[in-house]
């Protein structure tokens, strides 16, 4: 599998990522009711860390737009090196876009 973007993001354990806004335009596609999941893994097929549904802000034809960001609760359920994808589905169509791989910290202020 090919992703058309990867992101490489340093985290704070505990802290808040604001994360990206994403719009995707697909000539041909109709993301209309489209749903959108994260799941957040030590590695591909690993146990699952962190499991997120991410409501669009727009679904419409070819056009799909959200956020998608990391709460503090979230952040602090990671480990050190993990990775997610951003999994869009519109009826039968399932496409993995995006990757992001997360190196994560730990504070050093408490």
């Amino acid at each position: 599998m090919k992703y058309e973007q990867t992101y490489n993001e340093n985290i704070i354990s505990g802290n808040t990522w604001d994360g990206y806004d994403f719009s995707i335009a697909k000539p041909g596609r109709n993301y209309t009711g489209a749903s959108i999941k994260a799941q957040v893994r030590e590695k591909p097929n690993g146990p699952v860390l962190l499991t997120k549904t991410i409501t669009p802000d727009v679904a419409i034809n070819e056009l799909i737009e959200f956020t998608f960001g990391l709460t503090a609760t979230e952040t602090a359920q990671l480990q050190s090196n993990c990775e997610a994808d951003i999994q869009i589905t519109a009826g039968s169509d399932v496409r993995t876009p995006i990757l992001f791989k997360f190196t994560v910290t730990k504070p050093i202020t408490q």
